[in-house]
Order: structure tokens, then sequence, then C-alpha cells
């Protein structure tokens, strides 16, 4: 959930930043406000289904929209030389963290699939031309990158060491209860040597 809303909360702050640099170092160049923009949608789209409860659909529509809308720009700014494209890893780490492992499988494999479909139509000049990046924008969209990669990292990190908490958690509970279960056991052949009696389990076959 806490990883879920700082996600959101990055990408939109991220597109809006983007959006704004945009305005002031790239003003012709409009089809860039696209990629943010649907961006924005997307984790709109997420954040509502968090705030209703809906954790899961959440994760797919952040991971499936995000990979969607990195794809699509990438087809209109610059196929692989897209500053965007680098996202991609952190798409598949995210699905295959909050979803499952065959997700993530599958996410890179049409992750792949899409670079060298992006390669083919580049290499075959059927990519729309693509103005050149700003160094700013760029920058931006580095920087924002670094730091979804970081929550990333440290959520992941944090639900590691929970884990590890809650299983020495239990091992303790599992050793105390052991304990307890071998000073019962003492104390029962104790009083059965005092008392001159056993206790016997008849196996009949």
């Amino acid at each position: 959930m806490a990883f879920l809303k700082y996600a959101v909360a990055t990408n939109v702050v991220g597109s809006v930043v983007f959006l704004i640099v945009a305005r002031f170092v790239a003003p012709d160049q409009h089809i860039r406000s696209v990629g943010p923009v649907l961006l924005m949608l997307v984790s709109l789209a997420a954040w509502l289904l968090i705030l209703r409860g809906r954790l899961h659909a959440a994760v797919k529509v952040l991971g499936i929209g995000v990979w969607m809308v990195i794809t699509g720009v990438a087809a209109f700014n610059g196929g692989v030389r897209a500053p965007l494209v680098v996202a991609y890893p952190l798409v598949v780490m995210l699905i295959g963290w909050l979803v499952s492992r065959r997700a993530a499988v599958a996410a890179a494999a049409l992750t792949v699939a899409a670079i060298i479909g992006l390669v083919l139509l580049e290499s075959w000049s059927l990519l729309p031309y693509a103005p050149p990046a700003p160094p700013v924008l760029q920058g931006v969209v580095q920087v924002i990158l670094v730091v979804l990669a970081t929550l990333i990292v440290v959520f992941l990190v944090l639900a590691y060491e929970k884990r590890l908490m809650d299983r020495a958690s239990v091992s303790r509970d599992l050793a105390w209860r052991t304990r307890d279960l071998e000073t019962s056991q003492a104390e029962l052949n104790r009083a059965q040597a005092v008392a001159m009696i056993g206790s016997w389990v008849y196996d009949i076959p």
C-alpha cells in the first residue's frame, strides 16, 4: 500500500515537472506532452483503485499502463533512443515483486519483443521523425527514474527485513513451545517414577 502510494505520487509529480520543464525548454514540441499526460491518467486510475482497496487491480493498472505508455512514447519519440526506454527494467521489477515471477517473465518477454520491434521499425525508417530531446528533459526523466528505482529498492529491502523478523519471531515462539513441552514431559516422567507407574502406547499391528 505505502509503496503504491509513493510510486503513484512520484509518477504524478514527475509528469507535472516534465510538462512544466518541457513548456519552457521545448515549447514547440507538443508531442512530448502526450506521454506525461497519459502517465498521469494511468497513475490517477491506480490511485482510485488504491482508495477503493483494490490493490491487486491497482498494481496491474500501474504496471501494464506504464509499460504501454513507455512503448507508445518510444514509438513517437526516437524508438530505442527515447529517454523513457530505460524505465522498462523498473516496470519488470515492479510487476515481478508485486504480481508474480510468471508475470515478470511475461513482462520481460513483451519488453524484449517491443525493443526488437522498435529497432526493426527504426532500421526500416517506419518510425515518425522525433526532434532531439533537450538535455534538461532527459535529465528530468533520469531523476524521476532514479527516484522510482530507489523506492523499489527501499521497499524491497523493508519487505525482506520484515519477513526475516517474522521468521525470527516464529522461531522464538517455536523454541518456547518446545521448551515448555520438554518441561511437561520431564515432569510427567518424574511423577510416574515417584508413583512407580508408567504409561504405554500399544501398536496392535
